[in-house]
């Protein structure tokens, strides 16, 4: 093993003496089966799969270099550099392969070959427990050939297929959403209620994906189990406290939150500890006045939290006396339905004289000026088709009018609410009020 100390020997060795690299020792092993059992530097091993290693050549134990890369995690790696890797891949599997998979006596592995470039693969690989290392006991495929082909075999019913999709699932949770979006439009989501009761809290809470991945897996996610929950109570407790404690700490951009906010508002019942905890994330902000928009008084568990939040809320300068009238339509008239809902042992918190002059002033008509700019917002999104925010700022700035009411037209535009567009279920924003 002193020719792995010097790479550079190493490289001359083999240019210079013409040196088969798939020759086998008095074990059987190959120079990349020994090189992987001594775990030498990747530059090895990258060298012998250029010139020509092959990763099915068994030792006398029946080992392969690609069943011990499985052991070792290191099997993306040779997939990805091996000038043989595409003739290893299967399309049909043998009838003892088959019944491990039906009786859950074998592991399933995914890996992403090539990830985000043009010859982008997912490879499954298939093996029978017990049997790791032995290379007949393994099966390559990628995974799109095999799900068909369990999906077209007579002998697979439904149900096994299922449970294999519901397997690849979550072993993907952690760090490969192409996994997860490839078998997520292959399943009949209404057959999975059973798993989707903790996929949701389990994505959200392992999921280690790209925030990009992460918003449109979570988007997937949600918009099935919205369709097939039949009750409000069967989604996850305190999912919403959860989905902002996440947004935070991966940094979410606003537009994001927004846009999953207005998605999730279609269903789970919000209360007031779900609206404590996006104050306490973002203020009162978007996030807080969608919630407040759907919010159940008779839903709330943590007492201590909704006392702290309205006694930050007595405190924020922004709803003082004094500041209520600068408050803009919507907002100040979410903050009354905060304060008209909240239950009476809470009100306590507030001075009683600057309560009622609080809810006096949240009750008087909106101005003249605060009604025409809410029903111009209106209008252009829905003269222009407005699906987003991005497209209500281009068709106000193409508007003929003075930059500053321009400017008024832009500030907090009311996307607060959400629906389903048409049969491709496309999100389109709309008004609540």
């Amino acid at each position: 093993m002193t020719i792995f100390g010097s790479f550079r020997r190493f490289d001359a060795l083999l240019r210079m003496f013409n040196l088969s690299v798939n020759v086998q020792n008095e074990d059987g092993d190959t120079p990349l089966l020994t090189s992987l059992k001594y775990r030498v530097p990747r530059q090895f091993v990258e060298r012998l799969l250029e010139a020509g290693a092959k990763l099915t050549i068994a030792n006398k134990e029946g080992i392969t270099p690609l069943t011990l890369a499985l052991a070792l995690y290191r099997t993306t790696f040779l997939l990805e550099k091996s000038r043989y890797a595409e003739c290893l891949y299967q399309t049909k599997l043998s009838e003892r392969m088959l019944k491990a998979i039906k009786t859950y006596d074998c592991y399933l592995e995914t890996f992403v070959i090539n990830s985000r470039l043009d010859n982008e693969k997912i490879i499954i690989i298939i093996s029978i427990k017990g049997y790791l290392y032995r290379s007949d006991n393994i099966a390559l495929m990628e995974l799109r050939v095999f799900l068909d082909y369990l999906e077209a075999k007579d002998n697979i019913k439904k149900y096994h297929f299922y449970k294999v999709c519901e397997r690849l699932i979550r072993n993907s949770l952690h760090s490969n959403a192409p996994v997860l979006k490839m078998v997520w439009k292959r399943m009949n989501h209404f057959d999975l209620i059973d798993l989707q009761s903790t996929l949701l809290e389990d994505f959200i809470n392992w999921g280690r994906y790209e925030n990009s991945e992460f918003v449109e897996c979570l988007i997937s996610l949600l918009t099935v189990s919205l369709a097939t929950y039949c009750d409000a109570r069967l989604f996850p407790r305190f999912f919403n406290s959860l989905l902002f404690r996440r947004f935070s700490s991966r940094n979410i951009a606003k537009k994001e939150r927004i846009r999953i906010l207005l998605l999730i508002s279609n269903f789970p019942c919000v209360t007031f500890d779900d609206v404590g905890f996006a104050y306490a994330y973002f203020q009162f902000n978007e996030e807080v006045i969608i919630l407040l928009q759907i919010l159940k008084p008779k839903y709330f568990y943590n007492y201590s939290l909704l006392n702290d939040f309205i006694m930050k809320l007595a405190k924020d300068e922004k709803f003082l006396i004094n500041n209520l009238n600068n408050l803009d339509f919507i907002t100040r008239a979410c903050y009354r339905r905060l304060i008209f809902k909240l239950p009476t042992y809470v009100l306590v918190h507030f001075e009683t004289d600057k309560l009622e002059k609080q809810k006096q002033i949240l009750n008087e008509v909106p101005r003249l000026f605060e009604m025409s700019v809410y029903a111009s917002q209106k209008g252009i999104q829905k003269f222009y088709d407005v699906h987003c925010r991005d497209q209500f700022d281009k068709a106000v700035q193409n508007l003929c009018l003075p930059n500053d009411l321009k400017r008024i037209l832009r500030h907090e535009p009311p996307l607060y609410s959400a629906t389903y567009y048409n049969s491709k279920s496309e999100l389109c924003w709309f008004y609540c009020f």
